[in-house]
């Protein structure tokens, strides 16, 4: 079995008292925690922007079950109406918030178009969070199971309470419910479970762009190992998906396509790559990330089975790569929820060369800063009574978290009796 990491900052406290990495990492849980409800008020004086993520999908939603084309202008203008008070012109700046989900997210968001805006915005603010502390006590399952009670319950706190969440709760972001199924397709497929497994992960191709990489690794891993269960659960819930979007409107499908391409030109979502590098050079980043996931990958015995460890290892790069290639902005901090898994075996693996112990100590020291930024923000911000504008750096921060853990998982030693 591997050793602990020696990390500076988090795993080195291996070399402490138990009762200090308890009142160290509880201080942190308790910091995130009280800077919360600061962090909400920083962003409170922003304008119209402010909203539910959740409002474009229930009212698309809503149309394509009266066999309304979602992705119309009629349907676009009415979001925009709901969201901004009015249609939006050619001229204006604003997030155009079209209707750009794939069709099928109709039978999932269905029951919910029975009931009005205000209830549906209600129930989910009280699930969002519950849904992230799920997500977060599977990962720890799969992960990092060895922590005791304290450890556990602060670092699902901290999760709780870190600014991707924090965002997530607050926009209703449908990415958290993806995320969540990713996890427990995850924990059903690594238990046998093929038939839920199958099911979840059809499920969250709502999202495609977040599931893409992971889906394609759990089929491989499904035909290498004959877990035809899996593969059928899969490929039947999600051809029930396709088909009864068609049925509902039957050129939903194409209208979504060319509906998400203008939306993310239009909204200027790029890739992290593409953000520092220009387009060129971001594109060519990709290329080579993608080269770099498929060789580590192929270190990994090619499709470890399930229940071997390497295979959770093997999704927690995917989901790192995933949030270092999908088209994004700022805005996006929330689907900084798919590095958890990674930052959690990056505080639990060895370090096995000066490469791999300084990948992962720049890795700590960009979590720690994206943990803190917000709330030293946003108490200089009730300090000065919110007149100084500290809304930017926590986005801006939490925007590079994806490349220092992709580089520190790539070159991770991981093993098969590394994760419980």
């Amino acid at each position: 079995m591997p050793t602990l990491l020696r990390n500076p900052l988090l795993d080195s406290l291996a070399d402490q008292p138990v009762t200090l990495r308890h009142t160290l990492l509880t201080l942190l849980a308790v910091t995130c925690a009280l800077a919360v409800p600061l962090q909400l008020r920083m962003v409170e004086h922003m304008d119209a922007d402010v909203y539910s993520d959740l409002y474009s999908p229930w009212v698309g939603v809503r149309a394509l079950l009266h066999h309304v084309d979602p992705y119309s202008p009629t349907v676009t203008a009415q979001i925009q109406t709901g969201i901004y008070g009015h249609a939006l012109s050619p001229a204006d700046q604003h997030d155009p918030e079209a209707f750009v989900y794939p069709p099928w997210v109709a039978l999932p968001l269905a029951p919910f178009t029975l009931l009005p805006w205000p209830t549906v915005e209600f129930l989910f603010v009280i699930v969002t969070p519950c849904v992230i502390l799920a997500t977060a006590w599977v990962w720890m399952r799969l992960c990092w199971s060895g922590l005791d009670r304290t450890a556990f319950i602060a670092v699902l706190v901290i999760v709780l309470a870190s600014w991707p969440a924090v965002w997530g709760c607050y926009q209703r972001q449908p990415s958290v419910y993806v995320i969540a199924a990713i996890a427990f397709s995850t924990l059903l497929f690594r238990r046998g479970s093929d038939i839920g497994a199958g099911i979840l992960l059809a499920l969250a191709t709502v999202k495609p762009q977040l599931v893409l990489l992971v889906a394609a690794w759990f089929l491989f891993v499904a035909l290498r190992h004959r877990r035809w269960r899996f593969i059928a659960a899969f490929s039947i819930s999600l051809a029930a998906l396709v088909a009864a979007s068609a049925l509902l409107f039957p050129h939903s499908i194409s209208h979504w396509i060319h509906a998400a391409i203008a939306y993310t030109h239009t909204a200027g979502k790029i890739s992290l790559f593409a953000w520092l590098l220009g387009p060129r050079f971001g594109l060519l980043a990709g290329l080579v990330l993608l080269a770099a996931l498929g060789w580590r990958l192929g270190r990994f015995r090619l499709a470890p089975p399930p229940r071997d460890p390497l295979f959770v290892q093997a999704v927690a790069l995917i989901l790192a790569a995933t949030a270092c290639l999908i088209p994004t902005n700022a805005w996006l901090v929330f689907d900084n929820l798919l590095l958890l898994p990674g930052f959690l075996l990056l505080a639990r693996l060895a370090s096995s060369s000066p490469l791999t112990a300084f990948l992962r100590a720049l890795a700590a020291i960009a979590l720690l800063l994206a943990l803190l930024v917000t709330p030293v923000c946003a108490a200089i911000g009730a300090r000065a009574g919110f007149r100084v504008d500290l809304v930017m750096p926590p986005f801006l921060v939490n925007y590079l978290l994806p490349l220092p853990c992709m580089a520190a998982l790539l070159f991770a030693p991981f093993h098969s009796g590394s994760t419980p």
